[in-house]
Formats: C-alpha cells, structure tokens, sequence
C-alpha cells in the first residue's frame, strides 16, 4: 500500500472514531419519537357581565364530573372520557356546562332501553349546585 492509502486509512480510521466517541458521549439513542398523543383542553369559562355567581367553575365541573361517572356506572361503560368543554354562568345565576361522556337518563318505554349519548349538558343552580336541567346532545 502507497503512503497515501496508509494516511487516508489512518484518517477515516480517526474519524470513525471521533464519531463513535461523540456518539456514546451523548448516551444511548432514544426510540423514535410516538405522535402525540391527544390533549384535552382546558374549558372554556365564561362569566356573563354583572353576574357574581357565588360557586366557582372548578366547583360546578367536579358536580358535573360526578354525574357522569355516576351515568357510566349506570350504563356499564364508558362511552368517552369524561371531560368538560364550555362552562358559563349565566344571569339568574345558572351554570351551563357542556361536556363530554357517558349520558343517559333512567326514563324510557317499557321493554326500551335508554338513550346514550357522547355529548351534553348540565344547568346547575349557582345557590345549591343542584342540576336543575341536563340533556343530550
């Protein structure tokens, strides 16, 4: 071999290993990366102008929240996760909440069977949190 070959052999060999030395200085490779998995986003709070509701948001979610779950251990499953979209006080002082999860009614024709569905609402009363209407869709 020309000592031409012989230093083109020692500098691939140096930069084969510059390379495999910076490559284990930066630790192990990490798996590719999976697509992000979906997340939910936070609700969308609204105060009519004037009202001072005496319950916060957070408050009449964790109400609604509770009536789903109690929805799903009725029907069995569950149809979507349980999660709040729009939350809105209203003058009166009523809560809307729009939301989405399992939602049924216990009132139905004889030999029937409830209605289900992925999406609805609650009205909650501001003074006791007491749901005073929900429906679906």
């Amino acid at each position: 071999a020309s000592e031409r070959d012989v230093k083109r052999r020692a500098r691939a060999s140096a930069l084969i290993a510059l390379v495999a030395s910076m490559v284990g200085a930066c630790g192990p490779t990490a798996p590719p990366a999976s697509p992000a998995s979906p997340v939910a986003a936070d609700p969308i709070v609204t105060i009519e102008a004037g009202v001072a509701p005496r319950m916060t948001a957070e408050q009449v979610e964790a109400i609604v929240l509770a009536q789903i779950h109690s929805m799903e251990s009725m029907v069995g499953s569950v149809v979507a996760p349980a999660r709040i979209v729009s939350v809105m006080a209203t003058a009166g002082i009523r809560w809307t909440v729009r939301a989405e999860g399992t939602f049924t009614n216990n009132r139905y024709p004889p030999g029937g069977s409830p209605g289900i569905a992925a999406t609805g609402y609650f009205r909650i009363d501001d003074a006791d949190g007491s749901i005073v209407e929900f429906g679906y869709p």
